[in-house]
């Protein structure tokens, strides 16, 4: 099963832990659970669910193989769903299909965004001005945006700003605005190009 694009950073082995914990525990059920940020989709593969694929021509043996192997192409499908559905307020972290329960769990763990600006839609948005939307302790809103532009571009005109309001504004509230921007220059890393910031 081909995997989405994964969130970079990975949650603590407790969350693991908690992840293991209760995919083992799955036989046929479907829903969901919760971890503080974190939240674990879970479908467990059972008689009914793989049932179209029944064949009255092969061994109990050879039903089961075919059931197992459907369960996990269809995978795909139910991770495609979930993050079609969670896609507003979670971000993908990992996603499977464990050989658990009667014929295999499909599982997805997803964490909270809680930094994207939250447009006066009510959904998280990650497109658009700004990037960012930090919180302080005292509640206080802090917008942030970051650029780069390539060391042989520094004077060009077109690394204005310019901003355009939307039907649907990710800035709801009055508040502070910060635009930091990186200066990138080229290296070769691990014999890849690789691009690094220099200045800011």
């Amino acid at each position: 099963m081909s995997k989405a694009e994964l969130k970079e950073t990975m949650p603590p082995p407790k969350i693991w832990e908690w992840v293991w914990d209760i995919l083992e525990e799955i036989s046929d059920e479907v829903g969901t659970e919760e971890n503080g940020k974190y939240l674990l989709a879970y479908e467990g593969w059972g008689g009914l669910c793989v049932s179209k694929v029944f064949d009255l021509t092969k061994c109990d043996k050879e039903n089961e193989d075919v059931y197992y192997k459907f369960a996990e192409e269809e995978s795909s499908k139910i991770i495609v769903e979930w993050l079609e559905k969670y896609k507003d307020h979670y971000c993908l972290i990992d996603c499977g299909h464990e050989s658990t329960g009667l014929y295999g769990v499909t599982w997805a763990l997803f964490e909270k965004y809680n930094d994207k600006p939250i447009a006066s839609s009510g959904k998280r948005k990650a497109v658009g001005y700004p990037d960012i939307q930090i919180e302080d302790k005292s509640g206080e809103i802090v917008y942030l945006d970051s650029k780069t532009y390539n060391t042989l571009t520094k004077g060009q005109s077109f690394r204005t700003f310019y901003f355009s309001p939307s039907e649907d504004p990710k800035i709801t509230t009055d508040a502070f605005h910060l635009l930091m921007s990186f200066e990138l220059d080229t290296a070769e890393r691990k014999g890849k190009r690789a691009f690094i910031p220099i200045s800011w």
